[in-house]
């Protein structure tokens, strides 16, 4: 097993850097992944947000022509999607699967992607579980379907030792009593120390308390990300032979940490090389950037839309109104969505107009900066996370800012009995008819065999995506107090 490239403490030393030092380390890591695979062999992923805006304003100095990778997922915010499309030689990627149809086909994205991820696997564990049960018939040996997988999802080992006895026991069928994820989830997990397991009970890994979501009466999974984000650009990186640069920050979850630690800011003997070169930078780092560098940012902005459009932008007209399309003075470092940066006075202890030393240039970088709009953008509609958020969160904000976003999540979810299909499997519309009626007509049509009934608990009218009767359900099952 090869050794880590780093250790916490390094992590944490380079934190403490200076800003410039870090721009100058940040430089020189992108410069060593282009020099292995070359410009056209590389690509920035691009998101529009705050992060990877920084990311593309530092590796484009040196190298103009990069290309950029944006994916359109539908879920970004309208002004990160206007935002990106000003800029020149991004490679725009769409889905082959919409965010209402995989939340139809997986399940929604809540709590966390290792909650959700726990419940969903969990889930399929219990049927399968109930499938075996109800079969109770011999399998062929060594032909159990999903025994890979389901081997890495118990945490069996199957590649170096492939005799391995608990392997060949789910090939045949035989599972153990309780999978990882299903005891993480009913907080009977025990903890190991030095490898060895213990008779204590994981504090880290208990998700007991999310246990009530197996009763859910919709799902629940983490597969949204995989599917509209993963998937797209994994699916372009082998297509077009280019390797990953990103802005992702070791600051951003402990996951993130231990792959900076094992693999460093440039992943060259990964399986599938990533580069990372701000890794070492902080959520006040990228502030103090695009605070310092305003002006720089937005005559390279102009650059780009000049590029892009092949003309000085003063020529480019907005057909509809007959106006300058980008006014000169309008344009912001990065998307508007972010509002403006100032100082976070609440954090730093202080009244805002209160004179302290970085008023007289002392310790000027010292003081804690923020945005006035959103802090982080990503996709507006994940629900990641949520139950942490004081009020307003997220939902509330979207009320005010966005709308018309707002009214489209949280319509379009009922709790009915039935769904009631013909004779030639279509669907046949209960929107005009009341519960009353339903109930009548199903139980006077059980034996009629020109209609297929079926039992279901929460379905999607199309008009939109049920968000509240989701998080109503997760609030009083739950307990979670989830504000919208």
């Amino acid at each position: 097993m090869a050794e880590n490239k780093h250790t916490l403490s390094d992590l944490y030393q380079m934190q403490s850097l200076s800003l410039d030092s870090k721009i100058s380390m940040t430089r020189r890591r992108i410069q060593g992944w282009i020099d292995e695979f070359g410009e056209d062999g590389v690509y920035v992923s691009f998101s529009g947000g705050k992060d990877s805006t920084v990311l593309l304003h530092l590796v484009r100095q040196d190298y103009p022509n990069i290309k950029a990778v944006f994916i359109d997922t539908g879920l970004e915010y309208p002004e990160i999607r206007q935002f990106v499309r000003t800029f020149s030689n991004v490679d725009i990627l769409i889905p082959k699967m919409n965010f209402r149809q995989v939340i139809e086909k997986y399940g929604y994205p809540f709590i966390s992607k290792e909650v959700s991820e726990t419940v969903d696997y969990a889930r399929r564990y219990v049927k399968a579980l109930e499938a075996w049960k109800k079969e109770n018939e011999p399998i062929p040996e060594s032909k159990m379907p999903y025994a890979p997988q389901m081997a890495d999802l118990l945490g069996i080992e199957r590649r170096a030792n492939k005799e391995n006895p608990e392997y060949q026991n789910l090939k045949n069928g035989i599972m153990p009593k309780e999978n990882v994820r299903y005891q993480i989830l009913c907080g009977t997990f025990r903890h190991k120390e030095k490898g060895e397991q213990t008779d204590e009970i994981s504090k880290m890994y208990n998700k007991s308390k999310y246990k009530f979501f197996l009763d859910a009466p919709f799902e629940i999974s983490s597969m949204c990300c995989k599917v509209m984000k993963k998937q797209p650009i994994k699916e372009y990186a082998k297509k077009n032979n280019r390797k990953p640069i990103t802005a992702q920050m070791a600051c951003e979850s402990k996951l993130r940490t231990q792959h900076w630690i094992i693999n460093g800011c440039n992943g060259f003997e990964m399986k599938s090389p990533i580069s990372n070169p701000m890794a070492f930078w902080t959520e006040q780092d990228i502030l103090q950037y695009i605070s310092a560098n305003r002006e720089l940012l937005i005559d390279w902005r102009i650059r780009e839309i000049e590029k892009l459009h092949g003309c000085p932008i003063s020529e480019i007209i907005d057909t509809k109104t007959g106006l300058p399309a980008f006014p000169v003075d309008s344009l912001t470092p990065i998307a508007s969505v972010y509002g403006d940066i100032v100082v976070d006075y609440a954090s730093c202890g202080q009244i805002p107009g209160q004179i302290d030393f970085s008023d007289m240039g002392y310790l000027e970088n010292e003081r804690s900066l923020k945005t006035t709009g959103c802090s982080r953008t990503g996709c507006m509609f994940c629900g990641y996370g949520c139950h942490l958020e004081k009020s307003p969160n997220r939902f509330e904000k979207m009320k005010i800012t966005h709308p018309k976003q707002y009214d489209y999540i949280m319509r379009g979810g009922h709790w009915r009995k039935y769904r009631i299909f013909n004779f030639k499997g279509e669907e046949i519309s209960l929107r005009h008819c009341t519960h009353e009626q339903i109930e009548r007509w199903a139980e006077n049509n059980r034996e009629n065999i020109r209609f297929k009934i079926e039992k279901e608990d929460f379905y999607l009218d199309g008009t939109g995506l049920g968000y509240k009767e989701v998080i109503d359900w997760i609030n009083e099952n739950g307990g979670m107090g989830i504000l919208y």
